[in-house]
Parts: structure tokens; C-alpha cells; sequence
């Protein structure tokens, strides 16, 4: 296939998808990534896409149409699979956590499915499918109005839902990144969920991974000084490094790190008291 030809398929399947990483280009159209990352430098300098970490976006992404769950799936799976490795660790036994429908977030759910006396509070349909029929865990499902793309209920009826409740942790994750208006999202829908449940957490995790940073879509739901952690598969770049550090906010990309922000928050909850377990509920309470 001749270069100008492949670059316009290319562009036209990130349109598609809205996001495209280049190892699933190379895949796709049989060549080198080197090659894929060539053509999409080209594409970004005539102004058709926008680079990012491991990948491009289409301009158009979180503008118009939205990115349906199956495809955010199979998009950086991988660094999604780390990401969720790692957040896992932070969830224990009797914890009381909250929970988007991100993809991210849903790896992230099906690796806490051994905790035991979990008490998890969700909006997403697909977190509510993942952990029926455990019976050790109690799922919470606030009401709303079903949006198809996401799988996710929102609305009105759902933001206050959420506002009633304080958990110990909140995990989501956006479709953006920005140093200059936080945490971006595809839907001002979305953006009101997200704010509220960060708002709800004691503490706060952003789930991201690297293709998200510098990614500037529609709305934004939350300034990135509402996160007490951002959990990713690489080291940020390094103005993201100091608005983070500016802002007293943990950066966890491998074990080390991790390790840190446990010892970090378990010196937080000694000095303040709190604990951040769920009231005790049988075996054989309800479950979503």
C-alpha cells in the first residue's frame, strides 16, 4: 500500500474509533511501527489528528459521537491490565469503595472479585454484571438514565445518589488528562458523575493510562488537585511531574511507587484515626 493511501485508511479508522495505539495500526495494516509513527506525525502536522502517548486521537473524539465500550476495550489493554494490578492493591477486605464504568475501571473490578465484604457503589451496568453472584460483596447501583455508549447511568437522580454517600475510595477514570483544566470527559454528563464521585471519596484515584495525558476533550469534570493519586503504566512527562507535585498529588507507574503510597496513606489513617471499612454484612447479603 502506497503511504499516502495507508495514512488515509489510518485516519479514517481513527475516526472510527476515535483513538487508535500504534501497535493495533501496525497490526492492522502489516507494516512497521516505526512506519505507523511516521504517519501519524504526519497527520498531526496537517492538523488531522492529535498525538498522544502510545497513539492518536481523532479531533473529533469526545465532541460528537462517543467511543461505544466494546472498542475502549480492546484499546490499550495492556497498560489498562497494569494499571488495574496495581489499583488492586490498594483495595482490601470489608473495604467500601465506589466505582465508574470506564474500561480501566472495570479491569480493575474483576481483580478485587476475591476480596471478601467489599461493599462496591456503582453507576456502570457492566460493573453490576461483573460482580453478580458474589455473594461476599454488596453492589449498590445508583438510579438514573441509561446512556448506551458507556453503559453507565446518569442524571440528575444519579449525581444525588451518589452525593449521599461517603466511601473510603473512588476510582474513575476520563478520557483526558490536562494540566490546564484537570480531568476531561466526552460528556458533561459524565463530567457531573465523575466530580461527584470524586467528591464522595475519601480518597480519590485516577486511573489513566499514558495516552490519556495532554488529551483535551469536551468538558471537564474535576481540577487535577481533587485526585490523591493518579494510577498509570508510565512516567508522566515532566510538567505533568510538577503540577502533580505541586499539587500534593501521588504518581504510581510500578511497585515502588506503589509501595510508597500505601506506606504514605497508612501513616494518614494511624495519625487521623479513620478507617475506611465498610459496616460488617453477611456472607449472603445482597449483591448487584
Amino acid at each position: 500500500m502506497l503511504a499516502q493511501a495507508r495514512r488515509l485508511a489510518v485516519l479514517d479508522l481513527i475516526r472510527k474509533q476515535g483513538v487508535a495505539e500504534v501497535q493495533q495500526l501496525a497490526e492492522h495494516f502489516q507494516c512497521s511501527a516505526a512506519t505507523i509513527r511516521n504517519d501519524l506525525n504526519e497527520l498531526e502536522r496537517r492538523g488531522l489528528v492529535q498525538r498522544a502517548h502510545g497513539g492518536a486521537v481523532s479531533l473529533d473524539y469526545g465532541r460528537e459521537d462517543d467511543t461505544p465500550m466494546r472498542v475502549r476495550q480492546t484499546l490499550m489493554a495492556k497498560e489498562k491490565a497494569e494499571i488495574a494490578k496495581l489499583a488492586a492493591e490498594l483495595v482490601q477486605d470489608g473495604d467500601l469503595i465506589m466505582v465508574d464504568g470506564s474500561s480501566t475501571v472495570l479491569e480493575l473490578v474483576r481483580r478485587i472479585k476475591d476480596r471478601r465484604h467489599l461493599t462496591v457503589v456503582t453507576n456502570a451496568i457492566n460493573v453490576v454484571s461483573e460482580l453478580s453472584g458474589i455473594s461476599s460483596t454488596m453492589v449498590i447501583v445508583v438510579g438514573g438514565v441509561l446512556r448506551h455508549p458507556s453503559l453507565t447511568l446518569v442524571g440528575g437522580d444519579a449525581e444525588d445518589a451518589i452525593r449521599r454517600f461517603r466511601v473510603g475510595k473512588a476510582f474513575v477514570s476520563t478520557r483526558g488528562v490536562t494540566i490546564e483544566r484537570g480531568l476531561t470527559d466526552t460528556s458533561v454528563e459524565e463530567a457531573r458523575i465523575h466530580a461527584a464521585m470524586l467528591e464522595a471519596g475519601t480518597k480519590a484515584y485516577l486511573l489513566a493510562d499514558s495516552s490519556k495525558f495532554g488529551v483535551d476533550v469536551f468538558t471537564s469534570a474535576a481540577p487535577l488537585g481533587k485526585l490523591t493519586a493518579v494510577i498509570t503504566d508510565r512516567r508522566p512527562a515532566e510538567p505533568f511531574l510538577q503540577e502533580f507535585r505541586r499539587l500534593g498529588v501521588l504518581v504510581v507507574h510500578n511497585r515502588t511507587e506503589l509501595q510508597g503510597l500505601l506506606r504514605s496513606q497508612q501513616r494518614v489513617d494511624e495519625g487521623t484515626g479513620t478507617g475506611e471499612q465498610a459496616p460488617p454484612h453477611s456472607a449472603t447479603g445482597s449483591s448487584g
